[in-house]
């Protein structure tokens, strides 16, 4: 059950350090986003998101 909150602590926690960190030439929004492709890539190596999860579900409209 803790593994499922591990996106939304990462997402909050990005926001909290976008928001005391300003780097120059980088918007908050591009951080923010950037923090987030790095995190869903670190989850998808270590292997706590599954391939089936990555993957779309063609049977759900």
């Amino acid at each position: 059950m803790f593994l499922s909150c591990t996106f939304p602590v990462f997402v909050f926690g990005i926001l909290t350090v976008s928001k005391v960190v300003q780097l120059p030439y980088l918007f908050r929004c591009n951080l923010i986003l950037i923090g987030c492709i790095v995190v869903q890539i670190l989850m998808a190596v270590s292997g706590l998101e599954t391939k089936g999860q990555r993957s779309l579900d063609k049977n759900t409209s």
